[in-house]
Protein backbone atom coordinates (compact mmCIF):
# COMPACT_ATOMS: atom_id res chain seq x y z
CA UNK A 1 0.00 0.00 0.00
CA UNK A 2 2.78 2.51 1.15
CA UNK A 3 4.55 1.41 -2.16
CA UNK A 4 1.75 2.09 -4.48
CA UNK A 5 0.90 5.74 -2.76
CA UNK A 6 4.94 6.55 -3.12
CA UNK A 7 4.32 5.81 -6.97
CA UNK A 8 1.07 8.01 -6.93
CA UNK A 9 3.61 10.66 -5.58
CA UNK A 10 6.40 10.67 -7.67
CA UNK A 11 3.58 10.67 -10.87
CA UNK A 12 1.83 13.26 -9.02
CA UNK A 13 5.02 15.90 -8.53
CA UNK A 14 6.39 15.11 -11.81
CA UNK A 15 3.14 16.20 -13.33
CA UNK A 16 3.18 19.29 -11.32
CA UNK A 17 7.08 19.82 -12.52
CA UNK A 18 6.42 19.43 -15.79
CA UNK A 19 3.38 22.03 -15.89
CA UNK A 20 5.41 24.65 -14.06
CA UNK A 21 8.54 23.88 -15.83
CA UNK A 22 6.84 24.90 -19.22
CA UNK A 23 5.75 28.68 -17.49
CA UNK A 24 8.64 29.34 -15.43
CA UNK A 25 10.75 27.98 -18.08
CA UNK A 26 9.11 29.63 -21.27
CA UNK A 27 8.79 33.32 -19.35
CA UNK A 28 12.76 32.94 -18.30
CA UNK A 29 13.79 32.53 -21.83
CA UNK A 30 12.17 36.15 -22.79
CA UNK A 31 13.23 37.71 -19.53
CA UNK A 32 16.11 40.03 -20.61
CA UNK A 33 14.22 41.01 -24.09
CA UNK A 34 11.21 41.42 -21.95
CA UNK A 35 12.41 43.99 -19.96
CA UNK A 36 14.63 45.80 -22.29
CA UNK A 37 10.91 46.49 -24.48
CA UNK A 38 9.23 47.84 -20.77
CA UNK A 39 12.61 49.96 -20.72
CA UNK A 40 15.17 48.52 -18.93
CA UNK A 41 19.02 49.09 -19.34
CA UNK A 42 21.20 46.33 -20.32
CA UNK A 43 22.53 46.77 -16.18
CA UNK A 44 19.34 46.24 -14.64
CA UNK A 45 18.56 43.59 -16.90
CA UNK A 46 21.85 41.92 -15.61
CA UNK A 47 21.50 42.97 -11.45
CA UNK A 48 17.88 41.40 -11.64
CA UNK A 49 19.07 37.91 -13.63
CA UNK A 50 22.08 38.13 -11.24
CA UNK A 51 19.41 38.71 -8.10
CA UNK A 52 17.19 36.15 -9.29
CA UNK A 53 20.25 33.43 -9.50
CA UNK A 54 21.19 34.41 -5.94
CA UNK A 55 17.84 33.80 -4.32
CA UNK A 56 17.22 30.95 -5.98
CA UNK A 57 19.62 29.10 -4.49
CA UNK A 58 20.68 31.23 -1.32
CA UNK A 59 17.13 30.74 -0.26
CA UNK A 60 17.21 26.72 -0.32
CA UNK A 61 19.65 27.22 2.64
CA UNK A 62 16.56 28.98 4.81
CA UNK A 63 13.92 27.05 3.42
CA UNK A 64 15.01 23.28 3.15
CA UNK A 65 16.13 24.06 7.04
CA UNK A 66 12.44 25.55 7.64
CA UNK A 67 11.39 22.15 6.35
CA UNK A 68 13.28 20.20 8.50
CA UNK A 69 12.02 21.93 11.82
CA UNK A 70 8.46 22.56 10.76
CA UNK A 71 7.79 18.81 9.08
CA UNK A 72 5.80 20.79 6.87
CA UNK A 73 6.79 19.64 3.38
CA UNK A 74 3.61 19.94 1.62
CA UNK A 75 2.86 23.33 2.81
CA UNK A 76 6.22 24.76 1.58
CA UNK A 77 5.98 22.59 -1.67
CA UNK A 78 2.54 23.69 -2.53
CA UNK A 79 3.19 27.73 -1.18
CA UNK A 80 6.37 27.44 -4.15
CA UNK A 81 4.23 26.54 -6.56
CA UNK A 82 1.61 28.76 -6.36
CA UNK A 83 3.58 31.71 -6.00
CA UNK A 84 5.19 30.72 -9.72
CA UNK A 85 1.69 30.15 -10.71
CA UNK A 86 0.64 33.63 -9.74
CA UNK A 87 3.50 35.68 -10.67
CA UNK A 88 4.30 34.23 -13.92
CA UNK A 89 1.09 35.09 -16.22
CA UNK A 90 1.07 38.49 -14.16
CA UNK A 91 4.23 38.97 -15.88
CA UNK A 92 2.12 39.21 -19.34
CA UNK A 93 0.46 42.54 -17.37
CA UNK A 94 3.38 44.67 -16.25
CA UNK A 95 3.34 47.82 -18.00
CA UNK A 96 7.03 49.29 -15.76
CA UNK A 97 9.90 47.23 -15.81
CA UNK A 98 10.11 47.95 -11.81
CA UNK A 99 7.18 45.74 -11.47
CA UNK A 100 8.33 42.96 -13.90
CA UNK A 101 11.68 42.38 -12.23
CA UNK A 102 10.10 41.99 -9.23
CA UNK A 103 7.35 39.48 -10.79
CA UNK A 104 10.91 37.85 -12.27
CA UNK A 105 12.51 37.70 -8.61
CA UNK A 106 9.58 36.32 -6.98
CA UNK A 107 9.15 33.63 -9.54
CA UNK A 108 13.14 32.68 -8.36
CA UNK A 109 12.17 32.96 -4.84
CA UNK A 110 9.17 30.63 -5.48
CA UNK A 111 11.40 28.27 -7.01
CA UNK A 112 14.06 28.27 -4.77
CA UNK A 113 11.57 27.83 -1.86
CA UNK A 114 9.62 24.95 -3.13
CA UNK A 115 12.61 22.98 -4.16
CA UNK A 116 14.71 21.60 -1.42
CA UNK A 117 10.92 20.53 0.50
CA UNK A 118 9.68 18.68 -2.71
CA UNK A 119 13.16 16.96 -3.51
CA UNK A 120 13.02 15.66 0.07
CA UNK A 121 9.31 14.29 -0.39
CA UNK A 122 10.50 12.89 -3.87
CA UNK A 123 13.81 11.34 -2.26
CA UNK A 124 11.10 9.47 0.59
CA UNK A 125 8.84 8.21 -2.24
CA UNK A 126 11.97 6.96 -4.58
CA UNK A 127 13.27 5.15 -1.19
CA UNK A 128 10.06 3.48 -0.75
CA UNK A 129 9.66 2.17 -4.21
CA UNK A 130 13.05 0.78 -4.20
CA UNK A 131 14.79 3.00 -7.35
CA UNK A 132 18.55 4.06 -7.24
CA UNK A 133 19.89 6.89 -4.97
CA UNK A 134 17.72 9.72 -5.68
CA UNK A 135 20.97 11.94 -6.09
CA UNK A 136 22.21 9.27 -8.73
CA UNK A 137 22.08 9.84 -12.43
CA UNK A 138 19.31 7.65 -13.62
CA UNK A 139 21.29 7.23 -17.15
CA UNK A 140 24.52 5.93 -15.55
CA UNK A 141 22.68 3.84 -12.55
CA UNK A 142 20.51 2.06 -15.08
CA UNK A 143 23.15 1.41 -17.52
CA UNK A 144 25.51 0.17 -14.96
CA UNK A 145 22.95 -2.08 -13.82
CA UNK A 146 22.08 -3.12 -17.35
CA UNK A 147 25.69 -3.93 -18.24
CA UNK A 148 26.01 -6.23 -15.25
CA UNK A 149 23.24 -8.38 -16.14
CA UNK A 150 24.69 -8.39 -19.63
CA UNK A 151 28.01 -9.51 -18.41
CA UNK A 152 26.27 -12.18 -15.67
CA UNK A 153 24.24 -13.57 -18.54
CA UNK A 154 27.46 -14.13 -20.89
CA UNK A 155 29.89 -15.65 -17.59
CA UNK A 156 26.52 -18.02 -16.51
CA UNK A 157 26.97 -16.35 -13.30
CA UNK A 158 24.37 -18.30 -10.82
CA UNK A 159 21.96 -15.37 -9.69
CA UNK A 160 21.28 -17.49 -6.34
CA UNK A 161 18.08 -18.53 -5.22
CA UNK A 162 14.68 -16.52 -5.67
CA UNK A 163 13.58 -14.30 -3.21
CA UNK A 164 10.21 -13.22 -2.70
CA UNK A 165 10.81 -10.95 0.24
CA UNK A 166 12.16 -6.99 0.90
CA UNK A 167 15.62 -7.92 1.40
CA UNK A 168 15.53 -3.84 3.35
CA UNK A 169 14.07 -5.36 6.05
CA UNK A 170 15.82 -8.79 6.49
CA UNK A 171 18.17 -9.31 9.37
CA UNK A 172 21.53 -9.26 8.36
CA UNK A 173 22.23 -13.55 8.96
CA UNK A 174 18.53 -13.94 7.07
CA UNK A 175 20.78 -12.13 3.71
CA UNK A 176 23.73 -13.82 4.99
CA UNK A 177 21.84 -17.52 4.74
CA UNK A 178 20.52 -16.37 1.76
CA UNK A 179 23.52 -15.59 -0.11
CA UNK A 180 22.82 -11.91 -0.14
CA UNK A 181 25.40 -9.51 -0.14
CA UNK A 182 25.34 -5.77 1.34
CA UNK A 183 26.15 -3.01 -0.93
CA UNK A 184 29.11 -0.42 0.60
CA UNK A 185 27.58 2.47 2.93
CA UNK A 186 30.16 5.01 2.85
CA UNK A 187 32.02 6.36 -0.26
CA UNK A 188 35.22 5.07 0.85
CA UNK A 189 33.97 1.21 0.89
CA UNK A 190 31.82 2.43 -2.96
CA UNK A 191 35.27 3.45 -4.33
CA UNK A 192 37.06 0.31 -3.13
CA UNK A 193 34.48 -1.95 -4.82
CA UNK A 194 34.91 0.04 -8.09
CA UNK A 195 38.48 -0.08 -7.91
CA UNK A 196 38.38 -3.88 -7.83
CA UNK A 197 35.77 -4.54 -9.95
CA UNK A 198 35.00 -2.27 -13.33
CA UNK A 199 35.65 -4.00 -15.90
CA UNK A 200 32.02 -5.23 -16.51
CA UNK A 201 31.10 -1.29 -16.71
CA UNK A 202 33.58 -0.86 -19.60
CA UNK A 203 30.64 -2.54 -21.92
CA UNK A 204 28.71 0.98 -22.10
CA UNK A 205 30.95 3.32 -20.31
CA UNK A 206 34.75 4.55 -21.82
CA UNK A 207 37.60 3.59 -19.81
CA UNK A 208 38.88 7.69 -19.46
CA UNK A 209 35.26 8.03 -17.97
CA UNK A 210 35.76 5.61 -15.36
CA UNK A 211 39.17 7.00 -14.19
CA UNK A 212 37.76 10.39 -14.35
CA UNK A 213 34.36 9.80 -12.08
CA UNK A 214 37.04 7.50 -9.79
CA UNK A 215 39.23 11.01 -9.65
CA UNK A 216 36.46 13.41 -8.88
CA UNK A 217 35.21 11.22 -6.07
CA UNK A 218 38.86 10.72 -4.50
CA UNK A 219 38.78 14.42 -4.23
CA UNK A 220 35.15 14.26 -2.50
CA UNK A 221 36.27 11.87 -0.19
CA UNK A 222 39.45 14.02 0.77
CA UNK A 223 37.47 17.12 1.13
CA UNK A 224 35.17 14.81 3.46
CA UNK A 225 38.26 13.89 5.41
CA UNK A 226 39.48 17.51 5.96
CA UNK A 227 36.51 19.07 7.69
CA UNK A 228 33.78 16.34 8.44
CA UNK A 229 31.53 19.08 9.91
CA UNK A 230 27.85 18.89 9.11
CA UNK A 231 27.81 22.34 7.49
CA UNK A 232 30.81 21.30 5.32
CA UNK A 233 28.60 18.02 4.02
CA UNK A 234 25.24 20.10 3.26
CA UNK A 235 27.42 22.30 1.09
CA UNK A 236 28.82 19.85 -0.60
CA UNK A 237 25.30 17.69 -1.82
CA UNK A 238 22.51 20.28 -0.73
CA UNK A 239 22.55 21.59 -4.40
CA UNK A 240 22.05 18.07 -6.12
Amino acid sequence: MEKRYSFRLLILLGIISLFADMTYKGARSITGPYLAVLGASATVVGIVGGLGELIGYGIRIVSGSLADRTGKYWTITIFGYCLNLLVVPLLALANHWEIASFLIIAERFGKAFRTPARDVMLSYAAKKIGTPDPSANPYLAFSAIVSAGFVGIKKKIDPGIPVNANVYKMSDSTRNSLGIKSLPRILEGALASLKSDSDYLKICFHKELIETHLLLREEELRKIGEDKSKMRQFMLYYDI
